[in-house]
């Protein structure tokens, strides 16, 4: 370190000056990776939420339409299963006034004859 004094300090302050960036670059790109996991936690349990009522939906219905119309035919097991919630829950109060299984499980944009 043979540079006159002012030199080195000025290479010194450079020296620091690179070290507070990097510090700055590592705490930002920390807190940006942990804001993103939090992110990603709370999106993931809003899905499995959603799964989870669908899921226990479906159970419930297939329950409902057992109990008022006996074993379910392979077809009606698999329209049950890929039905989305609201659907679900429409043919849920379809079991009330329906006759026959195919009157619960028509298409939801079709009213079910009372």
């Amino acid at each position: 370190m043979k540079l006159p004094e002012s030199e080195r300090l000025a290479y010194e302050r450079y020296k620091d000056d690179l070290h507070y960036q990097a510090s700055m670059v590592e705490s930002t790109y920390g807190y940006g990776k942990m804001e993103g996991r939090k992110e990603g936690i709370e999106i993931g349990e809003q899905q499995g939420e959603k799964k989870g009522r669908r899921e226990e939906g479906a159970s419930m219905l297939t329950r409902q339409l057992q109990c008022r119309f006996g074993d379910l035919p392979p077809w009606a097991i698999e329209k049950i299963a890929n039905a989305d919630l609201s659907t679900l829950e429409e043919w849920s109060l379809r079991v009330l006034d329906a006759t026959t299984l195919e009157s619960v499980l028509a298409d939801p944009a079709i009213q079910a004859p009372s």
